[in-house]
């Protein structure tokens, strides 16, 4: 009968710093014999099988001289008859989006997309006062948060600093499209952002 299995899977694997690249490497070796029992080579090439390791806590600084003394990737031998190289990027990049450690690089990235993306389209549309503001916010949403957001439902818990500044950065759009700037000096009130949400019932970044 045809094999069938599920594409684009994480497991996640916690120890303590000495002993959790032994703890991938067993994992590691169930995966590649469980595969092939059904016929297939797992592809450990760069960008593919890969794995985001962080240390912390007590034994991490001899793991993270440990793993760069080897050039951040380690050879596995699988059965005494094959050897695998496995790769420990700092980052891994799945369908546009990098995941790892620590997203703050990844977060920025977004923020920049939908700022320029907003920009090419804030004069004409988003503050054109002849389109309804209910359809230029449905643009945005559309047009602009779909790029900053993809895949973001992936991302582990953001950094204090990563998460003010995609709040703030979603926050900001809405204002230039609505009109309400922080400090408006226009005669036109000036709201914070959860009035502003609840006002004209917008999405939280949060969410």
């Amino acid at each position: 009968e045809d094999v069938s299995f599920v594409d684009d899977v994480t497991v996640l694997i916690i120890d303590d710093a000495h002993g959790i690249i032994d703890k991938v490497v067993s994992v590691t070796t169930i995966a590649v014999n469980t595969f092939a029992g059904f016929g297939m080579d797992l592809n450990f090439s760069a960008g593919k099988s890969e794995c985001v390791v962080e240390f912390v806590g007590n034994g991490k600084g001899k793991a993270v001289k440990s793993m760069h003394e080897h050039g951040n990737a380690i050879d596995i031998v699988i059965n005494f008859a094959k050897t695998i190289n496995r790769k420990f990027p700092k980052l891994y990049k799945h369908v546009g989006t990098r995941s790892g450690a620590n997203l703050n690089a990844e977060v920025f990235a977004r923020c920049g997309i939908m700022s320029q993306g907003a920009g090419c389209l804030q004069k004409k549309i988003l503050q054109n006062s002849s389109i309804k503001l209910e359809k230029r916010l449905a643009i945005l949403g559309a047009y602009i948060f779909t790029k900053g957001t993809f895949q973001c439902s992936t991302w582990s818990d953001l950094s204090p600093t990563a998460a003010k500044k995609f709040h703030g950065a979603i926050m900001s759009l809405y204002r230039r499209t609505i009109g309400m700037y922080h400090g408006n000096n226009k005669g036109i009130e000036n709201i914070n952002d959860e009035d502003m949400l609840y006002q004209y019932n917008i999405t939280n970044p949060g969410t």
